[in-house]
C-alpha cells in the first residue's frame, strides 16, 4: 500500500445528511473534485474550463452541478474562487448515529479542520476507541 503525502476528508454527513440521495452524478463528481483539490480550508481556484476538461462536463452540466452544490450549502463560489463548506449535522437524518462524546470537550462540531488542537484530541479519542475494540474490551 502506498501512503498519500496529502489527503482530504469527506465527512460521513454527506451520506447521513441525505446529500448523496439528492445530488446528481455531476454534482457528486464536482464535490469530490473540489474536496480533493482544495487546500486545508477547502479553498481552490480552478477555472471552469479546467474543471470541465478534467471532469468531462460541458458548460451547462458544470453550471447545473454548481447550482446544486450552492443550493445544498455544500460550497461557496465567487468566480474564480471555490470553497467547500463544513457540513452541519442533520437532526432528522442521523439514522441512529449519536455524536454524544464524539467531539472532544471545548471543540465545536462545526469547527474548521485547520483547528489542529481539536483534530489531534479527536484523533486520540478515536484511537483509544479502536484499541479498546481490538483488544476485546
Amino acid at each position: 500500500m502506498r501512503w498519500a503525502k496529502s489527503y482530504s476528508i469527506i465527512d460521513h454527513q454527506i451520506l447521513h445528511g441525505g446529500y448523496l440521495h439528492r445530488l446528481s452524478h455531476e454534482a457528486m463528481v464536482l464535490y469530490l473534485f473540489l474536496v480533493t483539490v482544495g487546500d486545508r480550508d477547502g479553498r481552490s481556484f480552478y477555472a471552469d474550463t479546467n474543471i470541465m476538461e478534467i471532469l468531462r462536463l460541458d458548460d451547462g452540466r458544470l453550471e447545473a452541478a454548481r447550482r446544486e452544490l450552492l443550493h445544498e450549502g455544500l460550497i461557496d463560489y465567487r468566480r474564480p474562487y471555490w470553497r467547500v463548506n463544513n457540513l452541519q449535522r442533520s437532526k432528522g437524518n442521523d439514522r441512529g448515529h449519536k455524536s454524544k462524546g464524539a467531539v472532544p470537550a471545548g471543540c465545536n462540531e462545526t469547527e474548521l479542520l485547520s483547528d489542529r488542537g481539536c483534530d489531534r484530541a479527536y484523533a486520540k479519542e478515536r484511537l483509544k476507541d479502536i484499541s479498546r475494540i481490538l483488544s476485546g474490551g
